[in-house]
């Protein structure tokens, strides 16, 4: 499966969304939060790349919804989640653009982490010591 998008919203600033070839998995206080072999990768200029979930593939029983939203002028207006583990709570450590401007509408219904809110990140069960 092919999935790729980019935008160019201004001059000089693009963000490409591509279809990792790799599971991804993301792991906090010992639980996996998500797991996937559709993972999208945003790389957007001056900024980490971000793994995007499908919703399918995350334990969203471990995230509440908070009041949080951000607008992008490049992908659209996000809403976040706190993340609930045991004892643990995680502030806005997930986010998703349920409204996604037209040229970034492949990352709809998918999720991203916050990468330091996770304990772990794993790419093909091999740990990953850094952000894509």
């Amino acid at each position: 499966m092919s999935k790729e998008a980019a935008q160019d919203a201004y001059e000089g600033y693009r963000v490409v969304v591509r279809l990792s070839d790799h599971q991804i998995r993301a792991v906090a206080k010992g639980e996996t939060v998500a797991d996937s072999r559709h993972v999208l990768v945003m790389s957007e200029k001056h900024l980490p790349d971000v793994y995007y979930f499908p919703r399918e593939d995350v334990r969203t029983d471990l995230l509440t919804p908070t009041t949080l939203v951000t607008n992008c002028p490049f992908k659209g207006k996000a809403n976040y989640w706190s993340l609930n583990i045991s004892d643990t709570f995680i502030a806005n450590a997930a986010w998703s653009y349920e409204d996604v401007l037209d040229e970034t509408r492949i990352i709809k219904d998918y999720l991203g982490f916050d990468w330091h809110a996770m304990n772990s990140w794993y790419r093909d069960d091999a740990v990953l010591d850094s952000q894509p």
